[in-house]
């Protein structure tokens, strides 16, 4: 980003059951650190959910990601 190229953190949750994406700061607070500085900086976020079958995983909608 620094040097004007696009960078983005990409997000593929293997859950059906979410509804949106958020950072377990209070787990892991190094990385949360690191995503502030990161998002700071202007690196983006994108997360999805994905589909599940016994054949593949596939990618489904994107999902919210609220910054912690």
């Amino acid at each position: 980003v620094a040097n004007g190229h696009r960078a983005m953190m990409f997000y593929l949750v293997q859950r059906t059951d979410a509804a949106q994406v958020t950072l377990a700061a209070d787990i892991d607070p190094t990385y949360a650190a690191a995503f502030k500085s990161a998002r700071a900086a202007g690196v983006g976020v994108l997360a999805h959910a994905c589909h599940i079958s016994p054949d593949a995983i596939t990618l489904g909608p994107p999902l919210p990601f609220i910054d912690p």
